[in-house]
């Protein structure tokens, strides 16, 4: 190539480049994916929150109370926002007390302890048929600025005995193994997405449920189907609280399973908020434990009532919300890169089947990118025609010399 078709070709590149901005490097900028600029309200714009366990224990008075663990915000950018994978159980391990101010799991869930991570051998709280495995909790603001969030994991809540401690602190005691495992859902997830106003998924599921039955075994049972509830009485699981005459090993509870379906089911700090449209997912868990004596006697209270103990947990909630007139960003139209031959009927679809064959949208269209190619296209075509004329002149030249 002549000096010239070389200073021409680097040219035509330049300026294509020139008139794409941000072809490359707006890309690269954008981990999502998407338009770099993109950030949503944070009070009324579209968010999605995931909580790995939730729990309220007792009542005025008997001790317990609210517990919320970390809970997962979507970005108000495109992005992720992920619980760690240190986070296993409820109550944390601590190496000290906490600080004033600083909520006491220990306090709080009294007896009761939640696993969700993995954990293998003599500790693990789940039976030898369940593979152990990590969570995975995590609240997404997509590049469209579509928010989605998902909970997964297996939980196992164990009545923890008086002798056994939970690893931290001045406590040398190991974690209890699935002996002291009362319930357990295996391969839990709740999943949620807000596409569109008119357009809200949720998903709330499970493999396979493990009670603690009367006769003392650990086994499974199926989750209850989708709008209903699994009701279990009368089981051999102590409560979370010891009370005054209370005997641990004469407790009996209820316990009753769901699938969450309303905002307000939901247990969640303040911050955690819906919009006008709005979509949930967990796993409710109620357990009411019957307290008695040691002669297996129902305790009463002044009134005369029975005395109960209530615990609820939350067990991988998610929510995903919008408002009113929401309307996805999107970072710019697709047009197919790969185009079949033969003709295309008005009514298919970009990246849809066509009869045995699929039309790939693989690549985005940018305005500007057009614009450079065009004008990369009108410099060469202008170069090659002042390289058509230079060669006729030279040999309009070499012909006049020798003759």
């Amino acid at each position: 190539m002549t000096r010239f078709g070389t200073k021409l070709a680097a040219g035509a590149a330049a300026l294509a480049l020139a008139a794409a901005p941000g072809w490359f490097t707006g890309a690269a900028a954008q981990t999502g994916g998407g338009p770099a600029d993109v950030a949503v309200d944070e009070r009324t714009g579209p968010v999605a929150f995931a909580n790995v366990v939730a729990a309220e224990i007792g009542e005025d008075g008997q001790g317990g109370g609210f517990l919320v663990t970390k809970t997962q915000r979507s970005p108000l950018r495109p992005g992720s926002s992920t619980l760690s994978r240190e986070r296993v159980m409820v109550p944390q391990k601590s190496e000290k007390p906490p600080a004033p101010g600083e909520p006491d799991e220990r306090a709080t869930m009294g007896d009761y302890l939640v696993r969700f991570g993995p954990d293998a051998g003599a500790t693990s709280p789940f039976p030898a048929e369940v593979p152990s495995r990590e969570h995975d909790v995590v609240a997404t603001l997509r590049p469209d600025t579509v928010p989605t969030a998902t909970a997964e994991a297996n939980y196992a809540l164990q009545v923890r005995p008086a002798t056994e401690g939970d690893g931290g602190g001045d406590d040398t005691e190991k974690l209890p193994g699935v002996a002291a495992t009362v319930f357990a859902i295996q391969e839990a997830r709740s999943a949620v997405e807000c596409a569109a106003v008119d357009r809200v998924e949720s998903e709330t599921s499970a493999a396979t449920l493990w009670v603690r039955q009367r006769d003392g075994e650990l086994t499974p049972v199926d989750p209850p189907a989708v709008g209903e509830e699994l009701t279990l009485t009368d089981l051999p699981i102590g409560a979370p609280l010891t009370l005054h005459g209370a005997d641990p090993a004469k407790t009996t509870s209820d316990v009753v399973v769901r699938r969450v379906t309303a905002f307000d089911q939901l247990l969640r700090q303040e911050e955690w908020r819906d919009g006008d449209v709005t979509g949930v997912g967990g796993w409710a868990v109620r357990i009411t434990s019957h307290l008695r004596d040691s002669e297996g006697e129902v305790l009463v209270d002044k009134e005369g009532e029975p005395t109960q103990v209530v615990t609820r947990l939350v067990l991988g909630g998610v929510s995903c919300s919008l408002p009113a007139g929401f309307t996805p960003v999107l970072d710019r139209p697709t047009v197919p890169v790969k185009i079949p031959a033969g003709w295309m009927a008005e009514a298919q679809v970009i990246g849809g089947p066509v009869g045995d064959r699929t039309i790939e949208a693989e690549a985005p269209f940018d305005p500007a990118a057009g614009v450079g190619l065009v004008a990369g296209g009108a410099l060469l075509g202008a170069g090659a025609v002042m390289l058509w004329r230079r060669a006729r002149r030279a040999g309009l030249d070499r012909t006049d010399h020798t003759g």
